[in-house]
């Protein structure tokens, strides 16, 4: 999965932009930047359908892999997030919620958004090689 040691792809432009409005900043604290700009980038989640209401990092949610068959739904409301299960879970089964809006996508597609976004191959069930 994406952590911070991977920067997505689509968050390259980004980070060069840092360099060029901050010329001066040393390595050490470009590359702490870095590691919190990419832990964000890949552990937020929209806190609303508008792209402008902000996104949110939440501590244990923030935690939970990506499934193109997730297990669990996000639902929020008032900026109070809820996981509820989709289907029937027994202990020690990984809970995964899709990082992805659902429907239309293709396999292709699918992973090369979360590659683009998240900086990861999806290696779930639905997108494993047949």
């Amino acid at each position: 999965m994406g952590g911070d040691n991977t920067t997505p792809s689509n968050c390259m432009p980004t980070l060069a932009k840092v360099r060029e409005i901050f010329p001066t900043l040393s390595a050490e604290t470009y590359t702490l930047f870095v590691r919190l700009h990419n832990a964000v980038s890949t552990n937020h989640i929209r806190l609303s359908l508008d792209p402008h209401a902000g996104i949110g990092v939440f501590e244990h949610f923030s935690r939970f892999n990506h499934s193109c068959s997730p297990n669990c739904t996000v639902h929020i409301a008032h900026s109070c997030l809820d996981v509820v299960t989709t289907s029937a879970v027994v202990d020690g089964d990984e809970l995964t919620v899709s990082y992805l809006p659902a429907g239309g996508q293709g396999r292709a597609q699918r992973k090369d958004e979360l590659r683009k976004g998240w900086g990861f191959d999806c290696d779930c069930p639905q997108c494993q090689d047949l």
